[in-house]
């Protein structure tokens, strides 16, 4: 998961940056508001981290022109997260709102959550989610990697779509039953193994950065942080 950290104070930027590498996520810092609302739409990123509380009342403004620029969520940190800042934030298009003294572990988790809110969103509205170069329609049920066509089939397009509602989280095996197969009570594991393989050819065979993981004995994950390892 590729996180863009906008904050103007870079002692609390980089020590945010060390803290979510630690966890295991792809973070770049940008602490220049000007040079952050440039930055290409397509660049990948899942989600921005704004910190609002060198800002003042800009902090607000450069929030809706982050959101509108980038196309991704925002998360605001505020230096209290009192009432109203939150409502302040919230109201300019941020999908969520911490305050600045969060515990990192709490503050992946509520990373996680909006994601996951924003394809659930995303499935309601016809609208398109994406995970690095990777993009689903959710209404037309299509797929394409870096602007090519995936051709899946149906029982490939599920496993995808469970894989992608739950970013960078390991589903194990019988949450991969669950979500693709349903009612079915018995799935040879040959079968759970024997689509994946099938998925992580057509998404990843092709290009560099794998997004397909498989953690021997925990499960699957779909997850752009490991650029280049198929199996772990």
């Amino acid at each position: 998961m590729r996180i863009l950290i906008v904050d103007v104070d870079t002692r609390s930027a980089s020590a945010l940056c060390r803290s979510l590498a630690a966890q295991g996520l792809e973070v770049e810092t940008e602490g220049d508001l000007h040079r952050a609302e440039q930055r290409p739409a397509g660049r990948g990123y899942a989600l921005v981290m704004l910190n609002l509380t060198p800002l003042g009342r800009e902090g607000v403004r450069a929030l809706e022109r982050l959101k509108r620029r980038l196309a991704v969520p925002v998360l605001a940190i505020t230096g209290t997260c009192a009432p109203y800042e939150r409502l302040a934030a919230l109201r300019a298009g941020a999908d969520d709102c911490v305050d600045g003294s969060v515990a990192c572990e709490e503050l992946v988790v509520r990373m996680r959550t909006v994601l996951r809110r924003g394809l659930a969103a995303g499935t309601a509205t016809g609208g398109r989610v994406a995970l690095d170069d990777l993009v689903v329609d959710t209404t037309r049920r299509t797929a394409s990697r870096g602007g090519v066509r995936l051709n899946l089939s149906a029982l490939e397009f599920k496993l995808l779509a469970a894989l992608l509602r739950n970013p960078g989280h390991v589903l194990s095996r019988a949450d991969v039953v669950d979500a693709v197969w349903g009612d079915v009570a018995d799935v040879d594991p040959r079968v759970v193994e024997v689509a994946i393989c099938r998925l992580r050819a057509k998404v990843d065979r092709p290009y560099a950065k794998k997004l397909v993981r498989t953690l021997r004995g925990a499960g699957y994950l779909l997850d752009a942080t490991h650029g280049n390892s198929v199996k772990d």
